[in-house]
């Protein structure tokens, strides 16, 4: 009995061990449920954390595409003004001369645009085949056709000597006036082509005749406006990347980002939410949470080290050196120095009218004739446009920062979680913002200070299609062009050399400053020849003829039939192309808007809006990017704004004080124009002694020639008098301020600029928007311009970027629709190609590459010491997805 109890006893104590093993099992089930969530949950929110900033990068990135886009449509729009302007020169300029009456059915090969001799036997002819710009009145005799006008021929008053001194004292005179009214006669000519670079739309005395156009804007003060804004759009686009930006409770809450133009913040404002809304959390996004503890940092590039005083600097206000800084994006401007050609009349010497083909036996002189010289107005420091510098690549790379704070996790508990981070990084693609028509002249794009000739592929000369050289004679002859070369002292571009200085930084030309002649390819050819071919020239150069039946050579640009007729078919569809009248300014101004319609060049090489309305739109993948304004028929406003406290100018005032800071800066070259016209004048003057007043008509020592002139001759009333010189110099470099009158109705630009800006702050949004008309061509639908973006055979489509493949399925579900777009496109990309050391030599041969020579390679990668997460270069990135190009 007692062993019995005792057995008992011994299994009662036993019981409670199944207890405690079963407890100890428990805990370690419940540790390894808890750590499997906890791990889960992790890993989720790690995954979380990556696809939010993934997004932050695409969106950022999206807003980089956006803004490339502007300065895309803005480029197009400068080379539209360059359009507009050759439009006045080469066609309504050209329009007296019968020679330019031609059409597309009717073109000759190349353009001959020398005037014709006052009669056919006349030896005197035109030698140079350069347009230039004569206004005919519609009078019955159009002397803007013609070369050579006969002077007045003195006759022998034989044996009565009284009247043969009288009579010689009134041929002396008469051919003084003559010679005088010679000269007199290129006034409205000098007005033209100074209105067609230099007008800012206000008529001014002299304006009043239609084809002048006074009314609208001057290619070179539009080209310096554009060039403002296109500098404010890389100003928004390279803005400083932001560090620890949240919700709130960090040193950047998101809620204190403010500008007066929002684009200002649009990168890290849509990068933030991008990020923040993909994380979720509902209205439970407090600091204790994933989304509400939340940080953001833009990661910074490395900005590029760029000289000051590069052109990559122009137009950046010295006090604005953080915009010196480009991060993301650096801009180029294309300058050239420029010289158009009105026609004056220049008074002959005497010579035998036999040299005008008049039949004589006496040895009867003519004196006072006239000859047509073709007389240069400079356009120095035109910028054409800007090209992208292609070793400072577009792209967006964030960091994400978040607390993990797990479910049932011992190590978070009464702290603040786990640290996760996440990177990614996403960069615009498939678009372009025009060609680089020159070289840099130096060694580096971004330190050039000047530009130079540039060849393109198969030694195709790209720079020759639009600036020509020129070979005027080098001794003084009247009807020669003025001024004529000078060996000593070049005044015209040579075209020998791929490193002559075409243009730059006005002030740093110097004595290497010299002009050409601008061209222009309006379209692509019909006939599908190259537009260039390599003759061993890098520019072409105008020589000189021997006589009016010598065959032209010169044929490219607009000195081919085919591109000139299709140019100036413009203003024969307009109603204007009336030979040598001149139309009503209504007409003018509708052929200057069909010659500024998009041409299938613009679209094989710019990126042009689509227009929502279009004629002939066709169904895009994208809704078109344009729209026209109500209240008027052609009217568009591209984002480009001008000034704004936040902007790269701050107020009218700086832009006022760039712009003439800009325009100070072509001393140099203005003075050696002035130089030239004086070794002209002089040059007359050592030619016959009787036509200095007609000398003082092209430059007059007895004017003030420099930046203190407040008026163009002493005697402000006597204009007609006033010299060539005076009238330009007083345009360019006087300072006189608004209160002095305008002086034979020219006002100096430095004033003209005033008055300019200010009427652009009264025009409602001008501040920010670019007003212009978009006419579209009938010719090409919205389709056949879309060339900036075609996807390609990844993704479903032919080389051509038509879905229109083997791949039948997606074809299908797009109906045949067009997949190309004109916009900048955002994709995802792997960010170790953005660090240096690690995919930079991965990046130089993928398709992220911006590159077009060997030399220009990537300098803006990532800062590493923002990449503290990341291991050694070379090895692998932990934490970061491995993204391809597209999702």
């Amino acid at each position: 009995m007692k062993r019995a109890n005792k057995t008992t006893t011994d299994n009662f104590k036993e019981k409670g061990q199944v207890s405690i093993f079963l407890s100890i099992c428990m805990v370690l089930i419940f540790t390894l449920i808890a750590f499997v969530v906890n791990v889960g949950l992790f890993v989720k929110a790690k995954i979380n954390l990556q696809n939010a900033v993934d997004a932050a990068a695409w969106s950022g990135a999206a807003v980089q595409a956006r803004r490339l886009t502007n300065i895309a449509h803005l480029n197009w729009e400068m080379r539209n003004t360059y359009k507009e302007w050759m439009f006045k020169y080469y066609v309504l300029g050209q329009n007296a001369n019968s020679k330019t009456q031609v059409s597309s059915g009717s073109a000759p090969n190349k353009m001959d645009f020398r005037l014709k001799p006052f009669d056919a036997a006349n030896p005197k002819t035109d030698k140079f085949n350069v347009p230039s710009i004569c206004v005919h009145f519609g009078s019955s005799h159009n002397v803007c056709n013609v070369y050579s006008v006969p002077g007045l021929p003195r006759f022998e008053v034989a044996g009565l000597p009284n009247v043969a001194e009288q009579f010689d004292a009134a041929i002396d005179t008469l051919v003084e006036q003559k010679a005088k009214n010679c000269v007199m006669r290129g006034i409205y000519n000098f007005m033209a082509a100074s209105s067609y670079a230099y007008s800012t739309g206000e008529s001014v005395s002299g304006n009043d005749v239609p084809v002048v156009l006074g009314n609208r804007v001057g290619a070179w003060i539009q080209s310096i406006e554009l060039s403002l804004r296109m500098r404010n759009l890389e100003y928004i686009v390279n803005q400083r990347p932001i560090a620890d930006v949240c919700s709130s409770g960090c040193s950047n809450p998101i809620s204190d980002l403010s500008a007066d133009v929002p684009a200002m913040i649009e990168r890290t404002s849509k990068a933030f939410f991008a990020a923040y809304k993909n994380l979720g959390g509902g209205k439970f996004k407090n600091e204790s949470s994933i989304t509400g503890s939340f940080r953001l940092t833009e990661l910074s590039p490395n900005s590029s080290n760029i000289s000051q005083s590069s052109l990559s600097n122009l137009f950046i206000p010295p006090d604005k050196t953080v915009a010196t800084a480009k991060t993301y994006l650096n801009l180029i401007p294309m300058v050239f120095n420029y010289v158009t050609f009105f026609t004056t009349f220049s008074p002959n010497a005497a010579e035998s009218i036999t040299n005008y083909g008049i039949a004589d036996n006496t040895g009867t002189s003519a004196e006072g004739g006239c000859s047509s010289s073709k007389t240069a107005l400079p356009v120095p420091g035109y910028v054409m446009g800007f090209y992208k510098d292609p070793s400072i690549m577009t792209y967006y790379g964030v960091k994400g920062s978040a607390r993990y704070v797990g479910l049932l996790n011992p190590f978070t508990t009464g702290s603040d979680g786990i640290e996760l981070n996440a990177y990614a990084a996403a960069k615009p693609f498939g678009g372009r913002i025009g060609p680089r028509l020159v070289d840099p002249k130096g060694a580096s794009s971004r330190d050039s200070q000047a530009n130079s000739p540039r060849n393109g592929p198969d030694n195709s000369q790209r720079t020759r299609d639009f600036i020509l050289g020129f070979e005027p004679s080098t001794t003084f002859d009247a009807g020669n062009p003025i001024p004529p070369e000078d060996t000593s002292n070049p005044f015209y571009i040579s075209g020998t050399s791929n490193d002559e200085n075409i243009g730059g930084i006005p002030e740093n030309d110097g004595a290497d400053v010299r002009f050409g002649i601008p061209n222009l390819i309006y379209t692509l050819p019909n006939s599908g020849t190259k537009l260039t071919g390599g003759d061993g020239t890098f520019i072409r150069k105008l020589k000189a003829y021997p006589n009016v039946s010598t065959p032209i050579v010169e044929g490219i640009g607009l000195f081919d039939g085919e591109q000139f007729a299709a140019f100036r078919d413009a203003l024969n569809v307009a109603g204007a192309g009336n030979g040598a009248s001149f139309a009503d300014t209504a007409q003018l101004n509708e052929s200057i808007a069909l010659a500024r319609k998009p041409t299938n060049y613009d679209a094989a090489n710019y990126l042009i809006p689509t227009l929502r309305g279009h004629d002939k739109d066709a169904e895009l993948e994208s809704p078109p990017t344009l729209t026209y304004l109500s209240g008027g028929s052609d009217r568009v406003a591209l984002f480009a704004p001008l000034y704004g406290s936040s902007l790269l100018y701050s107020s009218r005032s700086s832009v006022e004080t760039i712009i003439k800071d800009y325009l100070s800066a072509t001393g140099k070259p203005v003075e050696k124009y002035l130089d030239a016209l004086k070794k002209t004048a002089e040059a007359y003057i050592a030619a016959d002694p009787k036509y200095e007043k007609a000398a003082k008509g092209i430059y007059d020592p007895s004017e003030t020639l420099d930046s203190s002139a407040t008026e163009i001759v002493n005697n402000p009333l006597d204009c007609r008098t006033a010299s060539i010189a005076s009238k330009f110099n007083f345009l360019f470099r006087s300072q006189v301020g608004s209160a002095s009158p305008k002086t034979c109705g020219i006002l100096p630009i430095s004033e003209s600029v005033t008055q300019y800006i200010v009427k652009k702050g009264e025009e409602g949004n001008a501040a920010l928007f670019y007003y212009t008309t978009y006419r579209p061509n009938p010719d090409l639908d919205n389709l056949q311009i879309s060339t900036a973006y075609a996807p390609g055979l990844i993704q479903g489509a032919t080389s051509t970027g038509d879905m229109d493949s083997p791949f039948q399925n997606i074809q299908n579900a797009v109906q045949n629709r067009s997949h190309k777009r004109n916009y900048y496109s955002t994709k995802l990309i792997p960010i170790r190609n953005v660090i240096s050391g690690i995919g930079a030599d991965e990046l130089q041969e993928n398709l992220m590459s911006e590159f077009e020579e060997s030399a220009d390679k990537m300098v803006n990668f990532l800062q590493e010491t923002e990449l503290n997460e990341f291991t050694s270069p070379g090895n692998s990135i932990p934490g970061v997805t491995d993204q391809g190009l597209e999702y």
